[in-house]
């Protein structure tokens, strides 16, 4: 406990002294209490982010495979199934009031969608990840009654169970382990296809991971140093060190994160309204981070510049 205090402390007294900062996102509010209809966007966040487990999950291609529920369709129901015996369980009061392990997973389920429920682009698997444990509980538990009752039905149907019991506890024991591991190795399959042959491979999602700027480092960290390189940050909103903050990936990676290193490395930043008042050498390339044929166009006509195109990004040169 006293490690979190010391870890969040300073965050916190941030937070302390600019309390307008705590639900905000840099550029624009996300707190559905500051959009224009903030009861309906709260109605519709809540909706949104009860209904991402079996209905249609976050379409963010960072978080998820858009659009899909965030737990496949067994284990969905599996979950749908233990969440609604648990909350009947917790509504009976059979002992004469709620059952305190209920009130307490129904507690953690909850305060772990409230970030969801309060904050814009519902459903939002990343604001709720801490509602992954109690979900994968009540899928376990609607697993349990899907084995018992399997268990169950295999007592009435096999004649052993009456007149063979050894043999009967053997076979019963066999199929409950043969039911388990085969369900298991088939959510197993499917979820590696799900995300590691359809998700990653994507191009979508490279591009949800900015995949271009690890390309564009990288062929400024390979490309001859004498070379004057100009990055062009053309798109971004937010403000660091007067170019957007999508630089900052490159300048991390290619180490060119001050002027004193910019200048070692001959790799230099530039805004889009930059370009035309900079004074530019007889040689250099130029790298735009994002791909615009308007852009493109303007280089190629007005600048006289040749480019080259390596996949992900576009190279300019003179």
């Amino acid at each position: 406990t006293l490690t979190v205090i010391i870890v969040a402390m300073p965050i916190g007294l941030y937070f302390l002294g600019h309390p307008e900062d705590f639900l905000k996102r840099e550029g624009r509010p996300i707190s559905v209490f500051e959009q224009e209809q903030p009861i309906k966007e709260l109605t519709l966040s809540i909706v949104k982010t009860l209904g991402m487990f079996n209905f249609s999950g976050d379409y963010n291609q960072r978080h998820n495979v858009p659009g899909s529920p965030q737990l496949v369709l067994p284990i969905g129901l599996l979950f749908a199934v233990g969440f609604l015996r648990g909350l009947a369980h917790w509504l009976s009061r059979k002992h004469g009031h709620f059952s305190p392990t209920y009130t307490f997973m129904f507690s953690w389920f909850f305060v772990m969608l409230i970030p969801g429920f309060l904050s814009t682009e519902a459903p939002h698997a990343l604001r709720t990840i801490g509602v992954i444990p109690i979900v994968m509980v009540f899928a376990a538990q609607g697993f349990w009654w899907l084995i018992s009752n399997l268990a169950r039905l295999h007592h009435i149907t096999d004649p052993h169970a009456q007149f063979d019991v050894k043999t009967y506890r053997r076979e019963a024991s066999l199929f409950i382990l043969v039911t388990v591991v085969l369900s298991l190795t088939s959510l197993g399959f499917l979820e590696f296809s799900r995300y590691f042959k359809n998700w990653g491979p994507s191009t979508a999602t490279q591009n949800a991971f900015a995949q271009n700027y690890a390309d564009i480092s990288y062929y400024l960290n390979q490309s001859d140093p004498g070379i004057i390189k100009y990055v062009l940050v053309n798109e971004g909103d937010v403000m660091v060190d007067d170019v957007a903050n999508n630089a900052q990936t490159i300048k991390y990676l290619t180490r060119s994160h001050s002027n004193t290193c910019s200048e070692q490395k001959n790799i230099y930043y530039l805004r889009t309204d930059q370009l035309s008042l900079q004074k530019l050498p007889s040689h250099y390339i130029l790298i735009p981070i994002s791909r615009d044929i308007g852009l493109k166009n303007n280089l190629v006509n007005n600048y006289g510049l040749e480019f080259t195109s390596y996949g992900t990004f576009i190279v300019f040169s003179k």
